[in-house]
């Protein structure tokens, strides 16, 4: 998030933050979860580059559209979601470069955004939160495990 971006949203009663911070993960529970957006982003980017829809990589895998849908989202197993990019045509090294860029920082670390309770707004009740959409498979995540 951009330095206007947070004074924007501070200037209108929200507090920024990592989404480790605001959903309350440590280290490890943070990496767990770049690694699994890591790799269902490379799923998705390699299944457009073979110019395959979710329907097709479905068939491939023996499953079903929704299913391709939800782990493209990083919402499924480790395990699932790599059998999904090998069978989408991915090697090891791809796989390799996927999980290297959680290394390097390359996935950016999603920002949380809280309305503070002080603030209100006839739109959003006090204390609702907006966040982006990694911060929202995240959560989706810290919930299911």
């Amino acid at each position: 998030m951009n330095a206007k971006k947070k004074r924007r949203l501070r200037a209108a009663g929200f507090k920024t933050g990592t989404v480790q911070d605001f959903l309350g993960l440590n280290d490890d529970e943070t990496r767990l979860i770049e690694i699994k957006v890591a790799l269902a982003l490379a799923l998705k980017q390699k299944r457009k580059r073979k110019k395959l829809t979710q329907r097709d990589l479905a068939e491939i895998m023996g499953s079903d559209q929704s299913r391709v849908a939800r782990v493209e989202k990083g919402d499924g197993t480790l395990d699932l979601i790599v059998r999904a990019l090998l069978k989408a045509g991915a090697t090891r090294s791809h796989i390799g470069r996927a999980l290297a860029g959680t290394e390097a920082g390359q996935i950016g670390q999603a920002q949380a955004v809280k309305r503070s309770t002080s603030h209100k707004s006839k739109r959003r009740s006090a204390g609702q939160v907006t966040y982006d959409a990694k911060t929202r498979r995240a959560a989706a995540r810290k919930k299911s495990a």
